[in-house]
Order: structure tokens, then C-alpha cells, then sequence
């Protein structure tokens, strides 16, 4: 997969991105959340798919629509550019789901030490993401969920990914590997829009941004 980084067609993809996020960068420095930063942002997404779609082409997935066993996890690290993104997608009716999960994931962080056990450890305990339409196992922010939801995907057979099928240790995953200058990028438009708290867990970020004083005024 290492040529295919260094592809024109992956090349090309990825400066589209990076546009985009310096875009972002520049209305989020000036303006904050604003229409016009969205605009940049989902420009990022755009981009972001193409790079992921081209990075990934000699590999076989199993994932497909449907398929929500990733959609139990609480992402962490995830940057308040891309939250700013979901703000206006959180609403009362997951308060109480949101405090529950914040609390156990909190917990869980005090009784175990690396992002991978705590991921193993919050995701048995089967807590959908309030994103998630149970039945249909879509996702309602699919167009703007973040990057670590959209760049994890999986090589075994898809319901082993469940916590509790028998061959859940061996499920075979990927995830992608961004430039340093993606990620300096996000961090930089995190650190403009939520200067204390740039970066968090996907459910921390999430109920933070349905308690701020501020919400809705932007």
C-alpha cells in the first residue's frame, strides 16, 4: 500500500484536502463555526473519501451498509473541528444515553491504560453511538462523521466484529495512516474553535457541546 501513497491520483487527493482544511483553518481563525467553515470542511470529507478509496484499492473489505459493530466503540481523539461539524445534530433526547456513556467510558479509562484496551473494554459493554439508527444500523451524520469513523474498516468476515461472536480477537482491521500535516491541520482548526479541549472522545465532545453555555448562538 506504500506506492499507492505516493500515486498521482492519491497525491491529488490528498492536496484537495489539504486545501480544503487550510480553508477551514482560515474561516475557523476569523469567523468560527460558520456556514462557510462547513463548506470547507465537508470539501475536507470529500477529499478524505477519494484518498481513502485510492490508498485502499488493493485491499478487500468486508464492511458494507448495515454493518454497525464499529458503531458501539467511543472514539477518542476526535478533533472539535470535526464535532463543530455535529453540534447541531445533538439534541436533549440523547442527554441522558450521553451522560450514561461519558460516565462508564470514564470509569473505564481509570481501570485500564491504552487507547486499544479502553476501546475492547467500552465497546463490550454494547453502548450503540446516539447517532446510530438501531434498526436499520445506519448512521444518521453519515456525510459528516469523522475521520476515525471513516477510515476503520475491516478485512475478516463482518460479524465477527461483534464483541461476542467467538472470533472477535481475530478480526483482521485497517486503519488509515494520515500525514503528519492532516493532522497538524485539524488540530490547529480544533485549537481556534476549542482552544481548551481540541481534542477528546467522540461521546465526551458530544455531550460537552449539548452542556456549553454558548450553543446555538453561532
Amino acid at each position: 500500500m506504500s506506492n499507492l501513497f505516493r500515486s498521482p491520483a492519491a497525491t491529488m487527493a490528498l492536496r484537495s484536502g489539504l486545501y480544503a482544511l487550510r480553508s477551514a483553518l482560515l474561516e475557523a481563525a476569523n469567523h468560527g463555526n460558520t456556514s462557510a467553515y462547513r463548506r470547507a470542511m465537508s470539501d475536507w470529507y470529500l477529499a478524505a473519501d477519494a484518498y481513502i478509496a485510492i490508498v485502499t484499492s488493493d485491499r478487500t473489505f468486508t464492511c458494507r451498509s448495515g454493518c454497525s459493530a464499529c458503531c458501539f466503540d467511543n472514539p477518542q481523539a476526535i478533533s472539535a473541528a470535526e464535532v463543530a461539524l455535529l453540534e447541531d445534530r445533538v439534541d436533549e433526547t440523547m442527554r441522558a444515553q450521553l451522560e450514561a456513556d461519558v460516565a462508564r467510558f470514564q470509569q473505564i479509562e481509570r481501570d485500564f491504560t491504552g487507547f486499544e484496551a479502553i476501546g475492547v473494554a467500552f465497546k463490550s459493554e454494547k453502548r450503540p453511538c446516539p447517532f446510530l439508527e438501531l434498526e436499520s444500523g445506519q448512521c444518521r451524520v453519515y456525510k459528516i462523521r469523522p475521520i476515525a469513523c471513516r477510515d476503520f474498516f475491516s478485512e475478516s468476515q463482518a460479524e465477527w466484529c461483534h464483541p461476542d461472536h467467538i472470533q472477535n480477537e481475530n478480526v483482521r482491521q485497517l486503519a488509515i495512516e494520515w500525514p503528519t500535516a492532516v493532522r497538524d491541520l485539524l488540530l490547529r482548526i480544533s485549537r481556534c474553535l476549542h482552544p481548551n479541549r481540541p481534542e477528546s472522545s467522540l461521546r465526551e465532545a458530544l455531550l460537552e457541546r449539548l452542556n456549553a453555555p454558548d450553543r446555538g448562538s453561532q
